[in-house]
């Protein structure tokens, strides 16, 4: 890797650029912010039973409600939103269900949609109700 080095007329240059935001009303941190506030933060699902996470089509389980597809644990999710219903057991109890978007974890494509049982999301992050 070649080094590149830069005078003081670029130096110079530089601090003027960040001195005179404020005096354009735009500040350092804002532009910070600005670049990080449309990353998208993303959970994992895991099952401490077994390999694989259940999801479902709708937020219950029984004999009235098959099993839509599994995933396997680590698999990379975004939380859509949240309901409640009836309680159940993953890798805790709890009523709680998160609807979420699953992604393959190389290349990060959706690859389904469903509603997994929040003892199996990790990383859980802030999503409106359903």
């Amino acid at each position: 890797m070649k080094r590149r080095k830069v005078g003081l007329a670029g130096i110079v240059a530089a601090s003027v650029m960040i001195l005179s935001l404020p005096a354009a009303g735009v500040s350092a941190t804002s532009l910070i912010s600005a670049k990080t506030s449309k990353a998208t933060t993303y959970s994992y699902v895991y099952n401490q039973h077994g390999k694989q996470v259940p999801v479902q089509g709708v937020p219950h389980v029984g004999p009235d409600y098959p099993l839509y597809f599994t995933v396997d644990n680590g698999t990379k999710t975004e939380m859509t939103c949240w309901t409640d219903t009836e309680y159940s057991t993953g890798n805790y109890r709890s009523n709680r269900w998160f609807y979420v978007k699953f992604y393959t974890p190389r290349f990060g494509v959706l690859i389904g949609r469903g509603y997994v049982h929040s003892s199996y999301v990790y990383y859980q992050t802030k999503v409106p109700h359903c």
